[in-house]
Order: C-alpha cells, then sequence, then structure tokens
C-alpha cells in the first residue's frame, strides 16, 4: 500500500510538471522536414515510337457474369490473348489490334459452387459465343488519347469484332512503358447483346424468374507487348567506283 502511495504521488507530480512547462514554453511550430514533403507527381508515360509485339505468355484476360435477381450468384473465368501488335509513330498509337482465343475460355468458379467444366462447355456453344464458328475475337485499335487525371492514364477506342459482329467501343487504361516492354491494363463493360448473346437475358426471353442473366458482363485484361527491334539500313562497302570524264 506504501508504494503504491509513492508511485500515485511520482505520477502528480509529473503530470504537474509537464503542465507547467506547457504553460510557460514558447510555443514552437515544427517544419516538416525534407523527407516528409509529398512525392512529386511522376513523369507522364512517353509512348517511344516502334511496333510493340504482343506477348502471349505474359498477358491474360478475366471474366465475370452473374444472375441480375440474386447478387450473390456470380461467375468467373478466364480467357487467353492469341496475338496482336500495336504501331507507335511520332509518340501516338498508330494503329493497333489484339486477337482473343475465345476457345480458351475456362470457368473458375460458379455462384452455385460446383460444374465449371459444364459451364466453360456452355459458354462454347451456340447459346453463347459459338467458338465453333467463331474460334477467336478482335479488338482493333482506332485511338489512344491521354487522359490527364493519371500519368499513365489513357482513353481507348476502338472496334470488337465479336461472333462476327464488330461493335465501337470506348474504355479507360494505364499505360507503361518500361525497358521496351509496353503494357497495358484496362477493366472493361461490355453488353453481350451487342454481338448477339442473347441466352437468359431479359430483353428477348419472358418469365425467365431468377434465371435471368446479366446482359453486362466485365472484363478485365493485362496486355504485355515487347518492342520489336528496327532492322539497321546494311551498310555499302568498298570503293564507290568513278567513271572519268571525257
Amino acid at each position: 500500500m506504501k508504494s503504491l502511495i509513492i508511485f500515485i504521488v511520482a505520477a502528480a507530480a509529473v503530470v504537474v510538471g509537464a503542465a507547467y512547462w506547457t504553460s510557460t514554453t514558447t510555443e514552437v511550430t515544427a517544419s516538416p522536414s525534407p523527407s516528409a514533403q509529398v512525392s512529386p507527381t511522376p513523369p507522364p508515360t512517353v509512348l517511344e515510337d516502334g511496333t510493340y509485339k504482343l506477348d502471349p505468355g505474359k498477358s491474360g484476360m478475366a471474366w465475370q457474369g452473374q444472375k441480375t435477381l440474386i447478387v450473390t450468384w456470380i461467375d468467373r473465368g478466364t480467357i487467353n490473348l492469341k496475338d496482336g501488335a500495336v504501331t507507335v509513330k511520332e509518340g501516338k498509337a498508330a494503329s493497333g489490334n489484339v486477337v482473343v482465343d475465345m476457345a480458351s475460355i475456362t470457368t473458375v468458379s460458379t455462384g452455385k459452387g460446383k460444374d465449371e467444366m459444364q459451364m466453360a462447355t456452355h459458354l462454347k456453344s451456340a447459346d453463347f459465343f459459338y467458338v465453333k464458328k467463331y474460334p477467336t475475337a478482335e479488338f482493333t485499335l482506332t485511338s489512344l488519347e491521354k487522359d490527364a487525371s493519371s500519368p499513365d492514364g489513357y482513353t481507348v477506342a476502338g472496334t470488337l469484332k465479336l461472333k462476327g459482329i464488330t461493335n465501337p467501343v470506348t474504355f479507360p487504361a494505364t499505360v507503361s512503358i518500361d525497358d521496351n516492354t509496353l503494357t497495358m491494363k484496362a477493366s472493361v463493360q461490355l453488353d453481350r447483346t451487342r454481338w448477339n448473346v442473347r441466352y437468359g437475358s431479359n430483353k428477348f426471353f419472358d418469365n425467365l424468374g431468377d434465371n435471368v442473366i446479366d446482359d453486362n458482363f466485365a472484363v478485365t485484361f493485362t496486355a504485355v507487348a515487347t518492342k520489336v527491334p528496327t532492322t539497321p539500313m546494311p551498310s555499302v562497302s568498298g570503293t564507290p567506283k568513278v567513271t572519268p570524264t571525257k
């Protein structure tokens, strides 16, 4: 008990002393140290001229769809990117395309928690993407404009050919270049009915109940492309022949 009283008295003395020091000391406002300063905004991505060839092994796409009336029913999967390239001239994308391997569609998880292979097979059928007739889809770039909202932000515009139908699409993306490698990342919402994928859509079918499948599906992709080395002009060897004048 005696030691407890001594501790309380000592603590009170510390508090009173701190209060006195605070009341009698001139207030000082500390300036932030150089290391505490906010880092400057990184410079915007500069597109270097050349042709960049898609690296399918480092690229990929993920998809997500869901039922309209059951918000927890979400299906997810992947699709491979097969081929593609982009050409940059004078710091701007002059042309480009990406080929999607529709036969590579997989289902990673389903809303009911099973039958992933069955769903993948169904997606490849004529009910959805009819992969036997349309084994690939293709995005063709028409413009790539800088977005001032972020250093590596761009607005991508082009056309998507899917099931033999071509429609314009526009979406935001990030583009970066590092050591002759161009990387584009984006997430896109697509209305499947624009490409005549109607299965389970209440735009075309009645009395579907809770089997209505949302017309919009999400696609997230990463496209990695490596700069193609330029072929140097052949040098001319030897001494040029001089024709004597008459």
